[in-house]
């Protein structure tokens, strides 16, 4: 009963259609419309309403199985479907539910420790991480990310990180006898790509050193794989098995984990950012990546303040 009450106070004092869809909305939906059907044969017809009529907002069923049902009532009303092709398409907007769903992505909680290899999700996709912490499901555990790890543990032990020396190549273990083979070659080609990059032949200073980082409210876990010393200061080396950016804007997400690196190695030592330089080392390409531009404290702060509004 409460559910249904929610509902209907949602629906029946939404405001009015035209005021949520000013005319430069209108037009922006009505140049996608036609770029869009330059690409396919679709007929595409927008329906927007602010919320659903008053006979469906009493009835038991869940608020999707309304929509479906409203939706597809609107199809046949309006005979969408009838065009010259049959192929009329309906998107229906209910601006209501759109509402709702803004407002609890706005009392969503986040959490005060986050991953800084996670930061960039929230500045690029805050809406989908939302979505996943507030309806949190178990992920089975990703080949690439068991590659990374074992690499990563034979990275520590190749400098001498003994504590860490357990976890060594030749260890892969899995139930696919077929998949642990592969597994271990390609642990075997990364291994022999590092061999023969510029960082086998030199000594940290650092070897997977974890530092908190507080930015606002929120503290971040920064796991610095390698610190090298070098003639200007130090380097900052992440190690990556996966794949390079694919452009600039990727590499420029991307860049913010070692912003965040970066700049809790000055906090934690006391060496000036100057000195500090970053870089992602992505193993299986046997690539470097050194990016030039590499945001400040008060620019990762900003873009941190930024998130969610």
């Amino acid at each position: 009963m409460l559910t249904r009450m929610q509902r209907l106070l949602r629906h029946r004092w939404q405001a009015d259609v035209h005021q949520t869809l000013p005319p430069a909305l209108l037009q922006r939906l009505t140049r996608g419309v036609s770029a869009s059907e330059r690409q396919h044969r679709g007929e595409i017809r927008i329906y927007a309403e602010a919320g659903l009529p008053l006979s469906y907002l009493w009835r038991r069923q869940s608020t999707a199985e309304l929509v479906r049902e409203r939706a597809l009532t609107i199809f046949g009303k309006l005979r969408v479907w009838d065009t010259e092709h049959n192929n009329g398409v309906l998107i229906y907007l209910l601006l209501a539910e759109r509402q709702a769903q803004l407002q609890a992505l706005n009392a969503a909680k986040l959490p005060v420790r986050i991953p800084a290899s996670s930061f960039k999700d929230y500045i690029a996709d805050f809406e989908s991480v939302v979505s996943r912490l507030r309806r949190p499901m178990p992920q089975p555990p990703y080949k690439q990310t068991r590659t990374g790890t074992l690499f990563h543990s034979w990275v520590e032990g190749f400098f001498g990180a003994a504590s860490h020396a357990g976890q060594l190549l030749g260890q892969a273990d899995s139930d696919d006898a077929d998949a642990a083979a592969m597994e271990l070659e390609n642990i075997k080609q990364l291994q022999s790509n590092f061999a023969s990059s510029r960082f086998a032949t030199l000594k940290p200073v650092d070897v997977e050193r974890e530092i908190q980082l507080t930015i606002g409210q929120n503290t971040f876990i920064c796991k610095l794989d390698a610190v090298f010393e070098t003639a200007m200061g130090f380097e900052i080396v992440d190690w990556k098995t996966g794949k390079a950016p694919k452009n600039a804007a990727d590499q420029k997400l991307k860049t913010l984990q070692l912003a965040l690196y970066r700049l809790a190695y000055s906090r934690f030592t006391g060496i000036p950012l100057e000195k500090i330089e970053v870089c992602f080392y992505f193993v299986a390409e046997n690539k470097e990546i050194k990016p030039q531009e590499i945001p400040n404290e008060a620019e990762l702060l900003e873009l941190w303040s930024a998130v969610g509004n």
